[in-house]
């Protein structure tokens, strides 16, 4: 009857797969579609002198936007637009061209009101230099005769300390009827009045989402407006000075980390500062930003204006997200079965309902717990198919056909997700550190209840101080599993390592917990099932590989051939490395049994 079970899943299994393929698909098909990336500059140090210089050599070199930032005083002064003089709580400016005076004028009294006056040739702000000095302010029509001479299409940063979205607007309003080529917005920071819905729809251009090589991306404003609209939103990678000026020995370094960026994360721009002494003459930044340019194109890009990813058909999606459904309810049923057969429909009709919460009232808590639950699920069933099956079937067979079953399984999950919202970081799978942990509490639970019988034979006399020793161990090997998992986890210099030398000879670094920990111990386990009990004791650790390509799959904005190329090359080097382990354990297990039989006869 177990069996029949099981092979019930593996048919439902096949169907789900094949229902889900589709979406997979046509959404690999739209990523390869958007094949180029665009380089914008920021512009902040090119307003000093030779700006014009500057930009028609960016041009030559492909660069396609340039960045502007938000106009203030500090960067006037800076620029050698205005003199500044302080005195007490208030400062005074005076424009360095006095035909500039009325222009200067106009835009101090936009920006402050009753708080500027008049005086002689200088205007006087009521306000202290430290506090006035990086509030944001229209351009002026010299600013803007000088952006005109980039020949370039221009992406005006938003400044977060914009007040009010009306003066942002005004301000972006008044660049484009003077004539200003703008082509893209960015925001610095999470913006607190801008940008919201209503701003970002009546400004009608493409909107950065900015990220940096840390990974922060804390633009929620623009999350939530690209969820309405995803082809409005570009993914972009920021390189700031300082890490330009980290890696300025090494830019190939730098190169490979953009390229990989752009590859495996859609990231279709990228956004480089200018060091404040760069010149058209400037080999070294020229010479690195065509590094990462020829960086790029290595990965099938062109430069360029980049692409809007396009959603795929939402019919495909309902098919993925029905075999999704199906598949995760089937798993649910076989649990209850093996519990005890009369729970079986008490966690199907338990799983249908909440399936029917989370479709028809779209609760958004459901939306994210679900794929969670799937998550958790896979893994887990793994552990039950091989308490069933380790006894009878050829471990390698048996650890290939497992991790079969969480590749066909997590590529269901995968495609449910196939919305380009998410292939833009837009949204994103909840719960990582849930489900690393979960799977492996479960499936010591399982395991327990599995050998509940001998359990009960266990006193503390039978405890030796190993058993405490191997506790503690596996506690502080887990406690590290758990602080190193997620994107800014805790990582050891030495894996750290490993995993640079991994991204620059592989063409997709295979996950180390998979081909060093969870593969290995996982066909050690099968291998020796039947020789000892401590085997399945040490199954809720080993799934952990299976558990990794699980997680894999959730980094729904990785296109689905690099997560599964991981997923392959990690069983690839896992297999190489359970065999050379198998072998040592084999060996000296032989060794040892060997030595007892020399001093039995010894003894006799």
């Amino acid at each position: 009857m177990k069996q029949r079970w099981i092979r019930l899943l593996i048919v439902v299994l096949v169907l789900s797969f094949f229902g889900s393929l589709p979406a997979v698909v046509i959404k690999e098909r739209a990523l390869k579609e958007s094949d180029t990336v665009g380089f914008s500059i920021d512009a902040r140090s090119a307003w000093k002198e030779n700006a014009s210089f500057l930009l028609k050599e960016a041009k030559e070199r492909g660069v396609t936007y340039v960045g502007i930032p938000p106009n203030t005083l500090r960067l006037m002064k800076d620029t050698g637009e205005v003199e500044v003089t302080e005195a007490g709580g208030a400062f005074r400016i005076t424009p360095t061209l006095p035909a500039e005076k009325d222009e200067l004028d106009r835009i101090i009294r936009i920006r402050f009101g009753d708080q500027s006056r008049e005086v002689g040739d200088s205007l006087e702000i009521s306000v202290p230099w430290p506090e006035a000095k990086d509030e944001p302010l229209h351009y002026t029509d010299h600013q803007i005769e000088a952006f005109k001479q980039y020949n370039l299409p221009l992406m005006i940063r938003i400044h977060e300390a914009w007040p009010h979205e009306k003066e942002a607007l005004e301000m972006l309003g008044e660049a484009k009827e003077k004539g200003l080529p703008v082509a893209f917005l960015s925001f610095d920071g999470d913006v607190p009045g801008v940008p919201s819905l209503v701003f970002l729809e009546k400004a009608g251009l493409p909107v950065s989402l900015r990220e940096d090589m840390f990974g922060t991306d804390p633009q929620r404003g623009v999350k939530t407006y690209g969820l309405e609209n995803p082809a409005m939103v570009t993914r972009a990678y920021h390189i700031a000075n300082r890490i330009l000026g980290k890696y300025w020995d090494s830019p190939d370094i730098l190169a490979g980390r953009i390229a990989l960026a752009t590859s495996d994360r859609t990231l279709r721009l990228v956004t480089l500062e200018v060091p404040k002494n760069t010149t058209p003459t400037s080999e070294e930044y020229w010479g690195a930003l065509t590094l990462f340019q020829e960086a790029v194109k290595k990965e099938g890009f062109e430069i360029g204006e980049p692409e809007p990813l396009r959603s795929s058909h939402s019919l495909w999606r309902s098919l993925s997200i029905g075999s999704a459904y199906v598949f995760a309810l089937s798993i649910l049923g076989i649990i209850g079965f093996f519990i005890r057969p009369v729970l079986s429909p008490v966690f199907l009709g338990a799983g249908a309902l909440f399936l029917f919460m989370v479709h028809s009232t779209g609760w958004s808590l459901g939306e994210a717990l679900f794929p969670l639950l799937f998550a958790v699920l896979i893994p887990v069933m793994v552990v039950h198919v091989v308490y069933e099956r380790a006894s009878r079937q050829h471990p390698f067979l048996l650890f290939l056909s497992v991790s079969l079953f969480t590749i066909l399984s997590a590529t269901v999950l995968y495609s449910m997700h196939s919305d380009m919202v998410y292939a833009l970081y837009l949204k994103q799978f909840r719960g990582v550190l849930a489900m690393h942990a979960i799977p492996v509490l479960a499936s010591f639970m399982y395991v327990a209840w599995r050998q509940r019988e001998g359990l009960k034979t266990l006193t503390w006399a039978s405890f030796k101080w190993y058993h405490g020793f191997l506790v503690l161990l596996v506690m502080t090997a887990g406690a590290y599993y758990l602080m190193r998992t997620g994107n800014n986890g805790f990582v050891l210099d030495i894996e750290r390592d490993i995993r640079a030398y991994l991204e620059e000879t592989l063409p997709a670094r295979p996950r180390t917990k998979e081909f060093l920990i969870g593969h290995p111990l996982l066909i050690l386990v099968l291998c020796f099932w039947r020789q000892s009990r401590l085997m399945k004791w040490l199954l809720p650790i080993a799934i952990i590989g299976q558990v990794s390509m699980v997680n894999t799959m959730t980094h729904f904005h990785t296109p689905y051939e690099i997560s599964l190329l991981r997923s392959l090359l990690g069983l690839a080097f896992g297999v190489l490395l359970g065999i050379m382990a198998w072998v040592v354990v084999k060996g000296f297990l032989v060794l040892v049994r060997s030595k007892k039989e020399k001093d039995s006869k010894t003894c006799s």
